[in-house]
């Protein structure tokens, strides 16, 4: 069973914004007042799979969430398929909150971007830069012509099952130990010839899957079942590595 206190709608959507790192972040212009402005933005999902992005004080659209924190972030499917609109996509809408870089909160989302976005960390030399989080209002999801619905906000009342402790201690358990399960991982089921010098290791860790970072690409991998504590991720992750490609 993939679903675990939520709907297989809310799940195709959680899907989809799992496995993606960029979307297209819509705002209302100052510059053109009363017109939609859009720009890519990297995103990781903080423990509440809120979209967390980082913006630089001197962006249009920084300026934009500060005058009107009303926002959308477009995520479509990564495809080599020619019917575009066969892919999936999701349009996130949701109210945009600028972190405060003085609080627990800050520290605990700028350690989960990082591990997804380590290059960042030289975003600050130059520039302010500042984590805004995307609270989510409502979401529709399409896929093809015959899934299409709204998800209300009950729906996404989601929360990462391990405490960001029990991430960090599996995060370095796997990535200082079981370099070679991670290798295994991207052969058995990404269908990707990693060599042994790669770079590559885990970034994060939820009851749904996992994500491993190579050569500074996401990838992402669903667990056969969700999981609910630290025990049975570590079952799961021990049978992943054993699974023939």
């Amino acid at each position: 069973c993939i679903l675990l206190a939520m709907n297989e709608k809310t799940y195709d959507a959680l899907k989809l914004i799992l496995t993606e790192s960029n979307g297209v972040l819509s705002t209302h212009s100052l510059e053109l007042e009363g017109y939609p402005f859009g720009s890519i933005t990297p995103y990781c999902l903080d423990d509440n799979f809120s979209p967390i992005i980082l913006v630089s004080g001197i962006a249009q659209h920084t300026h934009n969430m500060d005058a009107n924190p009303k926002v959308s972030l477009t995520i479509t499917e990564s495809s080599q398929e020619a019917q575009k609109q066969n892919l999936g996509r999701l349009t996130f809408v949701a109210d945009a909150n600028r972190i405060d870089n003085q609080s627990e909160d800050y520290k605990n989302v700028s350690q989960i971007y990082l591990r997804y976005f380590p290059a960042a960390k030289h975003y600050f030399e130059a520039h302010d830069f500042y984590f805004y989080r995307l609270n989510f209002v409502r979401a529709r999801f399409i896929k093809g012509f015959g899934k299409i619905f709204w998800i209300e906000k009950e729906d996404w009342n989601l929360k990462n099952s391990f405490s960001p402790k029990e991430q960090d201690m599996m995060i370095t358990h796997m990535n200082e130990d079981h370099k070679s399960a991670q290798l295994k991982y991207c052969s058995n089921f990404a269908n990707l010839k990693i060599e042994d010098t790669d770079s590559i290791q885990m970034v994060g860790i939820n009851q749904f899957g996992f994500d491993l970072l190579h050569q500074k690409n996401k990838i992402h991998f669903e667990f056969q079942s969700p999981v609910q504590d630290v025990k049975a991720a570590r079952t799961e992750l021990v049978d992943m590595a054993k699974e023939s490609s």
